[in-house]
């Protein structure tokens, strides 16, 4: 199949008639573009693949692991000397499985196809096999013309995935690190979808690790605190912005393509021509976009967990920061050193050194 220029209504100004006149035109590069956008930010409405934040450790993207450095096991020396080093140190391992993909089949079904095809009305174009006759173009024409371009520039230009043209490419889902909506230029761009954290990175506070608190053969110390907390954020579009996707702020027109319907009343002087309302023809473009979206290969979106630095990265690393190398400090404790016969001698290696981060894991974008 191939691109087709649809045909529009548009009023010369510059007509002799009271009021101007509508002739046929063949929309511009810069119509089309408008109504490529249109179906970028219908699909972001109704996206066929979303993301949720679960707490049940049930997610379906890979699991992602924070770990950090504790104390080794305390020890017992004697009961009348201190234990020796042994500068063994523990580890916390926490595993975070917080994100689940959704995806919504009926976009992209059989039903979806008949109505595409057959049930609704197609936008027009000029058949030039056939003596330039006005026809209604081929449902794959419509794709190549509106929705497969429209979805390609999502893919890219998703590396700028948060930026402030963020609200033209809505309903991506991307991480970030505040617990509020991001904001660019007075209009919010990005939505936290859940005040829990997709992964909160923890570190050893050393300073925590005391001798006072050494205890009994095998307790551990584990002073844990935040470096970064991550959530799950998507891409917006505020509601009062709907209106630029078919608008030339330059002329001021709105254009919209046209349709056949058998019994339209008088429609711009064309018995059975008839223009899309804007409802009508949002609706069509976000079913388009959908059935592509959802089922066509090469089209197909989803989002995947994984290390490495390249691809479509939905946002910022999230990173696992642990004390790199930690050195073993060696502490002691008479426990009962006001009996009078002391003989609780203990001693427990405590962990030094600076957080770095470890490993780097990314949300990422994909098609296939």
């Amino acid at each position: 199949m191939a691109f087709r220029r649809p045909l529009k209504f548009e009023v010369n100004t510059n007509s002799t008639k009271s009021g101007g006149d509508h002739e046929f035109k063949l929309m511009t590069n810069d119509d089309i573009s408008r109504l490529r956008q249109r179906a970028i930010f219908e699909l972001g409405k109704d996206p066929v693949y979303k993301l949720l934040v679960t707490l049940q450790g049930d997610g379906e993207l890979d699991t992602i692991s924070d770990t950090r450095v504790r104390s080794g096991a305390a020890l017992f020396g004697s009961v009348s000397s201190y234990p020796s080093s042994n500068d063994v140190l523990g580890t916390v391992n926490t595993d975070f499985s917080r994100l689940r993909d959704s995806a919504d089949s009926s976009g992209f079904d059989a039903n979806a196809f008949e109505y595409l095809a057959n049930t609704s009305p197609r936008p027009l174009c000029l058949d030039s096999d056939r003596g330039q006759i006005v026809m209604q173009m081929p449902l794959q024409d419509v794709l190549d013309t509106f929705i497969r371009p429209a979805l390609d520039s999502i893919y890219s230009d998703v590396t700028n995935v948060n930026d402030a043209d963020a609200s033209m490419r809505p309903g991506l889902f991307y991480i970030g690190t505040t617990s509020v909506n991001t904001v660019s230029s007075g209009r919010t761009v990005g939505v936290v979808e859940s005040a829990d954290a997709v992964f909160i990175d923890t570190v050893a506070n050393t300073g925590s690790f005391s001798a006072s608190s050494i205890g009994t053969t095998g307790t551990f110390q584990d002073h844990p605190q935040t470096a970064t907390t991550y959530r799950l954020f998507s891409t917006h579009n505020d509601d009062s912005n709907t209106e630029h996707f078919i608008h030339d702020t330059t002329t001021d027109n709105v254009a919209v393509p046209l349709y056949f319907e058998t019994n339209a009343q008088k429609g711009y002087g064309h018995p059975g021509l008839r223009q899309f309302s804007r409802n009508q023809l949002h609706d069509y473009l976000r079913r388009a976009a959908r059935y592509v979206a959802g089922g066509e290969t090469n089209f197909r979106q989803s989002y995947v967990i994984d290390s490495g630095a390249t691809g479509n990265i939905m946002g910022v690393g999230i990173v696992n920061t642990e004390i790199a190398n930690p050195t073993p400090n060696f502490q002691t404790r008479l426990a009962d050193a006001g009996a009078a016969n002391p003989n609780d001698y203990r001693g427990q290696e405590f962990p030094t050194g600076t957080p770095a981060a470890v490993n780097t894991m990314y949300l990422k974008f994909v098609r296939h």
